[in-house]
């Protein structure tokens, strides 16, 4: 299937500090690879790399074709960056249909309003960039993408500025209006809901590389290590590090807990991953015991912080009011173990 296809795309600073680490992927048209990690990971970079602004190595193909050699106006794509430059002597309207028209599009004016009108931002046509706010201009320039009909769309952040609120309320529709771009697009975003609200497909960067690619729900039921085990989900999994002997795994300094193992992980050292919401309060079948440290209501939730005797915390996030008082030790039944070896690699279980 045409696409966008990377291999081994590697971007030197002049201290010859590798910014991206031989990452290769790829996506097919209409789909929306969401581009996740943390600061200084390397998804900006990334984006630039492809759109032409930062000299590379590597392959670097769309629709078949080699955009190596050529300059970042003739390879055909549309980049939103997280600090969007509107022209100050235009108004949105003309900011946003500049791009069709530069490539002769009779239609830009009208595929400029129906971007707008996709966004909400219809009522800041006539305006002055300088008039708007940050959350404003974003979505002008995120307008502009849409309008300019690309063979490769590339977004950095493009709701960042926005409230929650109004984040939440466009992901529906920017994913579907994403995907009748009928090209790649790559979107970078800090927020993992907001990824797999739109991506049909994620990758986890980190410190340059690729650490994960996969569907969200893959990413999340088989996270392929504890960085990704950690870094996808809110609350973050709960880690415990620990011994495995004898097919039995024992956390730090908490001997008395004894965890079965299934036959693939092997004595040694290990981690356990609990997710918070996978896991019950309860003596019954109980996996672990920890001392209720306290019990705080969010958003229609209940945090139980909870410690081990070796010191390591536990978060269980429980649905009904949980009937546990602080202070107190409670069995912890976990409906969903991932284990974890040595390296910080899952073990397939």
């Amino acid at each position: 299937m045409d696409g966008l296809r990377v291999n081994s795309l590697c971007v030197t600073w002049p201290d010859g500090r590798g910014a991206l680490r031989a990452v290769s992927l790829a996506a097919g048209p209409g789909e929306v690879l969401a581009v996740l990690g943390p600061t200084g990971s390397g998804k900006t970079t990334l984006l630039r790399a492809l759109a032409g602004l930062e000299k590379s190595e590597g392959e670097v193909r769309l629709t078949g074709r080699s955009l190596a050699a050529l300059p970042p106006h003739a390879r055909g794509v549309a980049l939103a960056s997280q600090e969007p430059a509107l022209y100050p002597h235009l108004t949105v309207e003309q900011n946003i249909a500049l791009s069709g028209e530069l490539r002769g599009r009779a239609d830009a004016r009208r595929l400029a309003r129906t971007s707008a009108e996709a966004l909400g931002i219809t009522d800041l046509l006539t305006r002055a960039p300088s008039t708007l706010s940050g959350g404003q201009r974003q979505l002008a320039s995120l307008a502009r993408v849409l309008a300019s009909s690309p063979g490769l769309a590339l977004l950095d952040e493009p709701l960042a500025s926005l409230d929650a609120p109004a984040r939440v309320r466009l992901r529906p529709g920017l994913r579907t209006l994403l995907r009748g771009l009928g090209c790649p697009v790559l979107y970078v975003t800090h927020d993992h809901e907001e990824a797999m609200a739109i991506g049909d497909r994620l990758l986890i960067l980190r410190s340059g590389g690729v650490e994960q690619t996969g569907t969200g729900d893959d990413l999340f039921a088989r996270p392929a290590s504890t960085f990704v085990a950690s870094f996808l989900g809110s609350p973050p999994m709960n880690m415990l590090a620990g011994s495995v002997s004898g097919g039995v795994f024992t956390p730090d300094g908490s001997d008395s807990q004894r965890v079965p193992v299934p036959t693939q992980v092997r004595d040694g050292r290990g981690t356990l991953g609990i997710r918070p919401r996978e896991c019950v309060l309860g003596d019954q079948d109980a996996t672990i015991r920890a001392r209720v440290n306290s019990v705080t209501f969010v958003s229609g939730e209940w945090d139980v912080w909870m410690s081990l005797p070796g010191g390591a915390e536990v978060l269980c996030r429980c649905g009904l009011p949980p009937r546990v008082d602080v202070g107190a030790t409670v069995g912890v039944r976990a409906t969903r173990l991932h284990w974890f070896g040595p390296d910080g690699a899952a073990l397939a279980t």
